[in-house]
């Protein structure tokens, strides 16, 4: 039995990359922020994406897994009579992910108070970030309406999402 992927590309998969370098963890070294996304066929909505964070020594210091509906932009919209429109709007969150736009100092100003109910970390946590100057965020958007920041917070040595 033959199998012409022409036309039956339903074992084909797609990769694509993208890196970029920004002080994250040290402000003296650049760690590497990667990008993966895996689209097996034409499914581009549920492709898996990796994101994962390395540092200057190449030690992976953040992991997450998300899926390709994820990196819609916000103007996104679902095309099933266009899946071409789908994909390029998913392409276009893929290599916007890591714009300069999305990483940032001072991610919780000095006005803003905790609120235990709503934040992700515990309040000790909260101020170490709230009270660095110097502490760098890295903010992204899942699905048009979650958003999620990470810092690197070093007397912990971890990544926590905030």
């Amino acid at each position: 039995m033959s199998f012409n992927f022409a036309t039956n590309p339903v074992n084909i998969s797609t990769r694509y990359f993208t890196q970029k370098k920004y002080f994250f963890s040290d402000q003296k070294h650049a760690d590497t922020f990667c990008l993966q996304m895996i689209v097996n066929s034409t499914d581009y909505e549920n492709a898996k994406v990796y994101f994962y964070i390395k540092d200057y020594k190449g030690k992976r210091i953040f992991a997450d897994t998300l899926k390709g509906l994820s990196l819609y932009t916000y103007s996104a919209q679902t095309n099933e009579e266009n899946p071409g429109l789908t994909k390029e709007k998913l392409l276009n969150g893929f290599y916007d992910f890591f714009d300069k736009k999305h990483f940032h100092k001072l991610p919780i100003q000095k006005d803003i108070e905790y609120a235990e109910e709503e934040e992700l970390v515990d309040r000790q946590t909260w101020e170490a970030i709230q009270n660095n100057p110097n502490q760098v965020a890295f903010t992204y958007t899942i699905l048009e309406e979650s958003i999620v920041s990470i810092v690197y917070i070093k007397a912990a040595r971890r990544v926590v999402k905030f």
